[in-house]
């Protein structure tokens, strides 16, 4: 039987290389590494052929040559993967190259606008009988196969959390960095009305040993646009990377609020010099990598749960892992399987299963970490005085993922002209009037995002829980409060507050008035905050209509 044909172009690069060593140990294949040098695919062989299972080759070849699609004819691989990034800015004359030469196409890239935009090219893979698929790396391939066994046995998803880390001791490739920096700074795409940058803002995550807690800050992925579509109830997302030292990290979101006051307005252009900077420090930190992907949803008994698996890589594999999903992949294609025919993102053409396949021999260690049910913000602080709230303000509060809701509001003006100075630094009305309200809730496990859009201003605040309080970050400002159910309506107290940073002492503490009331499929709100001398800086009334209450 003639051995399945596959070339793998930049095969002798960080990921070529490591995905050749893969597919070597599959026996009925024949593997050309392909590149412009050929004396650098022939050291690869050479180091390979002692333990391969399958025959291997090499050839010279440049993706920018006119000629591709006569030259891919004449080698006829059966599959081509490509893995010559960064795929930032590339176009998809590979992949019509190969669907031209009758050859599968495998791509693994992580490029949000390349993956996404595949599509393009199914109906010419379909006319062809040929597979084009991108994105067959960490993201989106494994982090979808993961969410989807993860998502089983839940009828609502509504958050997805997904990161990645990797040790500091392990190798980086220049077209990787490259990637990474392409969107430090720029704006991210996000189901959610507020915008997110790559890189900035931290938040830790804890992994299991011997990773530990890591700094995670957002990064531009195919999932942030991929998943959230592939599930009921349109999850929220978030995708953080993170560097293993700190101030690695912090530098990258140093660099990321340059780029947002326009002082470096591309750091990929800056790419090789940044990774000799960051290479001098290789010796620090770990060859240890970690992943994570949590997902939160619903149960048929209307439980709120969250379940979270982690990968842990250990000595110097991690680099490994994206290229797990193109050897599952090359197997998949080998056995004829013609459900893959057509151009798509690698998104539910793998199991776990299928990776954990993938990595055996490897140092890498996938598993799922007990499921956790969690409360809401406000049932956690409340405690049992939650089931005295009426049914609209309770489920008001027990809202998850992104929710809009529409709704009515009176504002009034600040008080003063220093009142006013202050609710501009803190992002509440600067004016009298009333009109339509639009309300957005983005809520998960980790905290709240109020997004309210008065007539003439919006006003975005964040919730989280602190020592068994609610913490409220709004502007300048962080307050904390303390609630209470009276009469049948949701009361809340302030007990401190931080402006920039700084305590505000209790005599300088504003009086403040926030409460909820409900009725029918209603939920009526007052809010009021004055300071001694400055007068009112902030009030609103009004209130949000929840619509008819599910069955």
């Amino acid at each position: 039987m003639l051995p399945y044909r596959v070339l793998v172009i930049g095969g002798y690069g960080f990921f070529g290389r490591r995905l050749v060593a893969r597919l070597a140990g599959q026996p009925g294949l024949h593997i050309t590494v392909a590149g412009r040098s050929v004396a650098r695919g022939q050291a690869l062989i050479d180091g390979l052929s002692h333990q391969a299972h399958a025959k291997l080759s090499c050839t010279a070849l440049d993706v920018h040559a006119p000629a591709l699609a006569d030259k891919l004819k004449a080698m006829e691989p059966q599959v081509t993967i490509h893995t010559s990034g960064p795929f930032q800015g590339q176009g998809y004359q590979v992949a019509r190259a190969c669907i031209e030469a009758g050859s599968h196409y495998i791509d693994l890239a992580d490029s949000r606008e390349f993956v996404n935009g595949i599509g393009s090219l199914d109906e010419a893979a379909h006319a062809r009988g040929l597979s084009v698929i991108s994105g067959a790396s960490s993201v989106p391939a494994l982090s979808d196969a993961v969410a989807n066994e993860l998502a089983r046995g839940l009828v609502h998803i509504n958050h997805l959390d997904i990161g990645i880390s990797p040790g500091n001791r392990t190798e980086r490739g220049l077209a990787t960095v490259s990637a990474i920096l392409s969107y430090c700074g720029k704006p991210l795409p996000s189901p959610a009305s507020r915008t997110s940058f790559g890189w900035t803002g931290s938040r830790r995550h804890s992994y299991p040993a011997p990773v530990g807690d890591r700094l995670l800050s957002p990064c531009d992925v195919p999932d942030l646009v991929l998943l959230p579509a592939r599930f009921a109830g349109r999850p929220s997302i978030i995708f953080g990377a993170g560097l293993e030292l700190p101030f690695l990290h912090r530098g990258m979101n140093v660099m990321a609020l340059l780029t947002r006051l326009g002082v470096v307005t591309d750091w990929s252009r800056h790419a090789a010099l940044l990774k000799r900077i960051a290479d001098r420090f290789s010796a620090l930190g770990s060859d240890a990598g970690a992943m994570h992907v949590s997902v939160s949803g619903e149960t048929p008994e209307g439980i709120r749960r969250t379940r979270t698996w982690h990968l842990v890589a250990t000595q110097g594999d991690g680099p490994f892992v994206p290229t797990l999903a193109a050897a599952a992949l090359v197997r998949r294609l080998q056995q004829g399987d013609a459900g893959l025919t057509g151009a798509r993102a690698c998104v539910g053409l793998l199991s776990l299963q299928d990776f954990a396949r993938e990595s055996e021999g490897l140092h890498i260690t996938m598993n799922e970490a007990p499921p956790v049910d969690h409360q809401s913000l406000y049932e956690h602080v409340l405690g049992p005085s939650y089931a005295a709230l009426p049914p609209a303000l309770s489920r008001f509060h027990r809202l998850t993922g992104h929710t809009v809701l529409h709704g009515w509001v009176e504002t009034e003006a600040p008080g003063s002209a220093l009142a006013r100075l202050l609710a501009r630094c803190l992002g509440t009305p600067l004016r009298e009037g009333s009109g339509a309200l639009r309300f957005e809730l983005d809520a998960s496990p980790h905290g709240e995002c109020w997004t309210r859009h008065f007539p003439t201003r919006t006003m975005t605040s964040r919730m989280r829980l602190v020592a068994g309080k609610i913490e409220e970050k709004l502007g300048a400002a962080r307050l904390t409060f303390g609630l209470s159910v009276v009469e049948g309506a949701l009361k809340m107290r302030l007990e401190r507050l931080r402006f920039l940073g700084i305590p505000c002492p209790r005599w300088l503490m504003p009086e403040v008035v926030a409460e909820e009331s409900g009725s029918e499929n209603k939920l009526h709100f007052r809010v009021a905050a004055r300071l001694p001398l400055l007068g009112t800086v902030a009030s609103y009334r009004g209130h949000l209509d929840l619509g008819e209450a599910p069955s």
